[in-house]
């Protein structure tokens, strides 16, 4: 048997501390949330910017002209969103490849690069970014010490894209 003076609830304190931690912890629960949910957010947008610079590195491999612009800027769409890019192009030490430098960042915050990707530009008659011409065959000739890259191979590979093409 309990005594009478035994009290049989929680007191108003008690009820009050409790409160309290459950309110501290659905508190830091909101604030871990909202952390995953802007890296989740920043991770999409760096995504999507990746993708833009790389469109972008696509677009200028498959240009026919030979000239090399030394930088490019302007404005692209992508997932609903304006995006602000700048290609920087540099030469090597061959004259035949360019190396292609892709910077890219949401038009509303241009100072925010989110997007960043390289590659290099094949500029010489016969190479990939040229025209295929009639048979479909594009060459793909490399020199010693022209390439710009160690241990190139020599002599003349040939790709037939026939089956492709058509």
């Amino acid at each position: 048997m309990l005594p009478e003076t035994a009290s049989r609830g929680f007191t108003l304190v008690e009820v009050l501390v409790a409160m309290a931690i459950v309110s501290i912890s659905f508190m830091a629960l909101y604030g871990g949330m909202q952390q995953i949910v802007q890296a989740t957010i920043l991770m999409q947008d760096k995504s999507f910017a990746t993708w833009v610079a790389q469109n972008l590195i696509v677009e200028q491999r498959l240009r026919s002209d030979p000239e090399v612009p030394e930088k490019i800027e302007g404005k692209t769409e992508m997932a609903d969103m304006e995006w602000q890019y700048t290609i920087t192009f540099r030469s090597t030490d061959s004259t035949a490849i360019s190396q292609i430098i892709v910077r890219v960042a949401p038009a509303n915050d241009p100072e925010r690069i989110l997007g960043l990707a390289t590659g290099v530009l094949l500029r010489q008659p016969g190479s990939l970014a040229g025209n295929f011409g009639d048979s479909g065959t594009a060459l793909i000739s490399s020199t010693p010490g022209d390439s710009g890259f160690p241990g190139a191979g020599t002599g003349t590979g040939e790709l037939t894209l026939e089956g492709i093409l058509e």
